[in-house]
């Protein structure tokens, strides 16, 4: 794929030479020093959670919009529902906190519902 890249191997300080703590990074940017690279991917990664949270918890991968209106409009719902699941819990930034708060929240709002319409 690439002519020339960087394949970065980066355990955490403690857990060197431990498989589950190993961590591979590959760039294209030859030119950048290791260190350069790990900040790289260490500002961009809470944008990649932010969509892997998107896409499996609030379903962004099913959404079938095609429509500029309609995608400007998700998004906007979507980054608002991630915010409050961020801020909901004890602690901020804890999007599966908040998330499993509001589910369980749901979940009992339609148990309710269904005990009482027997």
């Amino acid at each position: 794929m690439y002519k020339d890249a960087v394949v970065l191997l980066s355990y955490p300080e403690k857990s060197f030479g431990e498989a589950q703590a190993l961590r591979v990074f590959i760039s294209a940017h030859t030119e950048l020093t290791s260190l350069e690279i790990l900040n790289i991917y260490a500002k961009r990664w809470n944008i990649e959670v932010f969509f892997r949270n998107c896409k499996q918890k609030l379903a962004f991968d099913k959404c079938q919009l095609r429509k500029k209106q309609g995608i400007t409009r998700m998004w906007l719902i979507l980054s608002f529902i991630y915010f409050l699941c961020c801020t909901v819990s004890r602690r901020v930034g804890s999007f599966d906190e908040g998330y499993n708060y509001f589910r369980n929240c749901v979940l009992q709002e339609i148990f309710a519902q269904n005990a009482f319409s027997m």
